[in-house]
């Protein structure tokens, strides 16, 4: 099935498919044999014969190798204890305090000098709206007569409530007229 779909043969026996080795001759005229890839080292199967070269152990220099340097020679410390950062974070954090204490402080200065400011022109803005008022209530008293001229027993500028007895200050900004 394997030889039809792929068209050659496969053989069973040695699955690993290695290009044939072609047999060398030495100089006697023996032939070498192939390698058998089966017989592999370490790396392969650990039950499988191997050989291996013996080599060659490199020593030590003669007179032996020079000492090993494992002293540290760091100089001077450069650790900085916990203590110092805790210290320049407490400064730090008091020092912005400080800042901002002293920054609402003007603050506060500056809105009391614009409340203090606005206290003292508030009765200019009055006397100017006590204008305005007048003129419009003069001229809303001229139109009420104007228009309620025939009717008998009318009053102008009176009110048309029963509310003698209550006080409802008039309409500051009264823009109709």
């Amino acid at each position: 099935m394997l030889a039809a779909r792929f068209g050659r043969t496969v053989n069973l026996a040695n699955p690993v498919r290695r290009p044939e080795i072609q047999r060398r001759m030495m100089s006697e005229g023996t032939p070498v044999k192939p390698k058998d890839y089966r017989k592999q080292g370490p790396a392969g199967v650990g039950d499988k014969p191997y050989t291996m070269r013996k080599t060659k152990q490199d020593g030590p220099p003669p007179g032996g190798f020079a000492p090993i340097k494992t002293k540290r020679f760091v100089g001077v410390t450069t650790s900085i204890p916990s203590s110092v950062f805790v210290g320049l974070t407490g400064l730090g954090m008091a020092y912005g305090m400080w800042k901002v204490g002293n920054f609402n402080i003007k603050r506060r200065g500056w809105k009391q000098e614009k409340i203090e400011a606005r206290r003292s022109l508030v009765p200019f803005l009055q006397a100017e709206e006590d204008i305005a008022y007048a003129s419009k209530k003069k001229k809303r008293d001229a139109l009420e007569a104007q228009v309620m001229s025939g009717v008998e027993g009318w009053t102008v500028g009176a009110s048309v409530y029963n509310t003698s007895k209550i006080y409802a200050p008039p309409m500051v900004n009264d823009h109709s007229l």
